[in-house]
C-alpha cells in the first residue's frame, strides 16, 4: 500500500488526468481506443497468448471486434460503459497497449518531461519542512511512479525513506498497472519498461478498473480523494479534461449536486484544448472559482513557466467572496 498521509495533512493536491503522461507518448481517449481496434485486427504474439491463456472465447473476441467497429464513442472507457459485458477483454487490451509504452529513456528525458519540475517542486517543499503536495491520478500507467522512485535526492533529505516516492502519497484512482515500487498484497511488482510474460500481463490487467465497474462501487482510493481535496487549501488539475462524471467521483459537481467549488484561490487547472463550451460551463458552474490557463498552453508549458509554484502560495480567503 502506498503512503497514505491524514486528509488534514494535505495542504496541496494534484490531481492528474490524461494528459499528465501524454509526454511521453501515452495514448489520450480516442488514440488508445484506435490502438486497441488495431491490435484486435492484428494482434501480437503476446496479446493472443494473454487472450487464450485468460479463456476468452473466440466467440467473445469476436463480438468485441464487431461491437468496436460499430461504437461512435471517444475512448474505450465509453465504450465499456455501454457494453460492461467486455470489461475483461478491455483491461487486457488497455494493459498491453499501455506496457508496450513505458520507455525508461524517454522518462529520462529532462528536456521534455514536466515530472522534472514536479520533483524539484516536492524536494523543494520537504527541504522547508512543509507536506508535499498529494497525488492523485486517473491514469493507469506507473510513469511517475517510476520516476519518483528513480529521481536523485540527498539521502539527508529522505532519512529514513529510501526514495522520493516513499514521501509522496500518490494514488491510482482507477487502478495501474502493478508496482514498481514496495511490495503490496495483492498486486504485481515489476520492472518500468521490462517486457513481460503472458501470465503478468493477465495479473496486471486484474488491477485496472474501468468507469462501468466503478460505477457502482465508490473505492476506498476515490472516497480518500475527496476527502483530500475539500481539505486542501489548494488544489491543481493537471491534464486533466474536466469530465463531468470524474468531476462527480471526487465529490465535486460541476452541475452543483455535490461539493460546490466554494472557496476563492482554492482551484487552479490546466485546460489545453479544452473547448469554448466546456470553458463557459465550468466558469458557471463554479461561479468562476476555478481558475483555468489559456487553451493553447500545454502542460510541458505551464511546468517550464513556473506555475506549479502557485500550489506554495496561501490561499486569498477561506470563504466565497
Amino acid at each position: 500500500m502506498p503512503m497514505v498521509v491524514s486528509p488534514r495533512f494535505a495542504e496541496r493536491v494534484i490531481v492528474l488526468g490524461a494528459g499528465a503522461s501524454a509526454h511521453l507518448g501515452y495514448p489520450l481517449g480516442g488514440s488508445l481506443l484506435k490502438a486497441i481496434r488495431d491490435s484486435v485486427e492484428e494482434p501480437s504474439e503476446l496479446l493472443t497468448s494473454a487472450l487464450l491463456h485468460a479463456k476468452i472465447s473466440e466467440g467473445s473476441l469476436e463480438a468485441f471486434r464487431h461491437e468496436l467497429d460499430l461504437t461512435i464513442v471517444d475512448s474505450i472507457d465509453q465504450f465499456i460503459e455501454k457494453n460492461a459485458r467486455f470489461a475483461e477483454i478491455a483491461r487486457i487490451m488497455i494493459a498491453h497497449e499501455l506496457l508496450g509504452v513505458e520507455d525508461r529513456v524517454r522518462l529520462s528525458n529532462s528536456k521534455s518531461n514536466w515530472y522534472h519540475n514536479l520533483a524539484n517542486l516536492i524536494v523543494e517543499l520537504l527541504e522547508g519542512g512543509r507536506y508535499p503536495p498529494v497525488l492523485l491520478t486517473f491514469n493507469y500507467d506507473l510513469s511517475l511512479d517510476e520516476f519518483l522512485r528513480s529521481f536523485p535526492v540527498p539521502p539527508n533529505l529522505l532519512a529514513p525513506a529510501e526514495t522520493l516516492a516513499d514521501r509522496v502519497t500518490l494514488l491510482h484512482l482507477h487502478g495501474n498497472l502493478g508496482s514498481v515500487h514496495k511490495p503490496e498484497k495483492g498486486v504485481e511488482v515489476r520492472r518500468y519498461g521490462q517486457s513481460v510474460e503472458v501470465d503478468q500481463l493477465i495479473r496486471v490487467a486484474a488491477g485496472l478498473r474501468t468507469i462501468s465497474e466503478l460505477e457502482h462501487n465508490y473505492t476506498p482510493e476515490l472516497m480518500y480523494a475527496a476527502q483530500m481535496i475539500e481539505k486542501a487549501q489548494k488544489v491543481m488539475f493537471l491534464g486533466f479534461a474536466f469530465d463531468q462524471w470524474n468531476l462527480i467521483r471526487l465529490r465535486i459537481d460541476s452541475g452543483g449536486r455535490c461539493q460546490p467549488w466554494n472557496v476563492r484561490g482554492k482551484f487552479y487547472g490546466t485546460a489545453f484544448k479544452l473547448d469554448s463550451k466546456r470553458r463557459r460551463e465550468l466558469s458557471a458552474a463554479s461561479d468562476d472559482l476555478l481558475e483555468l490557463t489559456a487553451a493553447g498552453m500545454d502542460l510541458q508549458m505551464f511546468a517550464e513557466a513556473g506555475f506549479l509554484s502557485w500550489l506554495k502560495e496561501p490561499v486569498v480567503s477561506l470563504q466565497k467572496g
